[in-house]
């Protein structure tokens, strides 16, 4: 008897004893591929390389821009822009500094180099 293989495409023929065919297939297709949904949700979330360039990127273009607005209404050229700018991209080092603390306190709980031995 035919059948699909999971959804891959791949067509297999049963066992004439009845054997799950397909997981043995879906496993052979996958492997032993660690999914990166074993980890905690909000970690997966911040692990995003790409989502931490783009805060990185725009907390300090989005409080300039404030900056901007400000000095376009007061009249002060740059004076706010830069301070601000320069405000939202030490705000964002201290942030991703206690993010990383977090996550990696989060992470390292429970293993043997953090038990306190006295």
């Amino acid at each position: 008897m035919a059948g699909d293989a999971g959804g891959t495409g791949v067509r297999v023929r049963d066992r004439a004893d009845g054997a799950g065919t397909t997981a043995r297939v879906r496993k052979a297709l996958v492997g032993n591929v660690r999914s990166r949904d074993t980890q905690t949700p909000d970690l997966r979330v911040r692990d995003d390389g790409l989502s931490k360039a783009f805060e990185f990127a725009a907390g300090p273009v989005v409080v300039g821009g404030i900056g901007w607005l400000v000095d376009q209404a007061v009249g002060t050229g740059f004076l706010f822009l830069v301070i601000l700018a320069v405000f939202g991209v030490i705000g964002t080092c201290v942030s991703f500094f206690y993010q990383y603390k977090e996550d990696t306190a989060r992470l390292d709980e429970g293993k043997p180099w953090t038990r306190r031995t006295f």
